[in-house]
């Protein structure tokens, strides 16, 4: 049997969801808005709004697929040979993100053990609680998995070059990894 890992990479800062909310009162309405660089990636991601429990997302059509979280991940697309050890025919494995988490989940039966290791593009201090409540809201809203709960999906901190996050000014985001064990014989 063989092991293998899958990890993507995503572009850009990924902000906190819960840090700098903007708070405003219009008619005696207190009004509780997402902070400016959360609206600000968002934007570059395309996505005008979201809604995890509605299991929505509405994109500005101008939007450049690529950037776009859901697209991102459907675009990475793994080609993997696997050769089997007793030498027979090689094993061809093609399949997007969405695939993966429901091959990992058997079809969300076990919960996604998703890894993330953060590129930041400073080194201000981060909560990752509050740094991955973002990208789980988005897998979410685009029914990628089911619920960013812990039934469905454990959000694990990864460490890569002897480093739990990694600072890049000019290359910052985030690297996931489907932690679940996927052996094929």
């Amino acid at each position: 049997m063989r092991t293998i890992d899958f990890t993507w990479f995503l572009t850009g800062n990924v902000p906190s969801l819960k840090n700098g909310k903007r708070i405003s009162r219009v008619n005696n309405t207190t009004i509780v808005r997402k902070s400016c660089s959360v609206d600000r990636y968002l934007n570059a991601a395309g996505i005008k709004k979201y809604s995890s429990s509605n299991k929505t997302v509405s994109c500005y059509t101008s939007c450049d697929r690529l950037n776009n979280i859901a697209f991102a991940l459907q675009d990475c697309s793994y080609e993997i040979d696997l050769a089997s050890t007793d030498g027979e025919d090689t094993i061809n494995i093609t399949s997007t993100f969405e695939k993966l988490v429901k091959i990992a989940t058997k079809n969300y039966n076990t919960p996604l053990v998703l890894g993330f290791h953060q590129v930041r593009d400073s080194h201000r201090k981060f909560d990752f609680g509050n740094s991955v409540e973002l990208l789980t809201d988005l897998l979410t809203a685009h029914d990628i998995i089911p619920d960013d709960s812990m039934t469905h999906l454990i959000p694990v901190p990864v460490q890569m070059n002897n480093s739990w996050y990694t600072v890049n000014k000019k290359e910052a985001g985030v690297y996931l990894s489907i932690l679940n064990h996927f052996e094929y014989e």
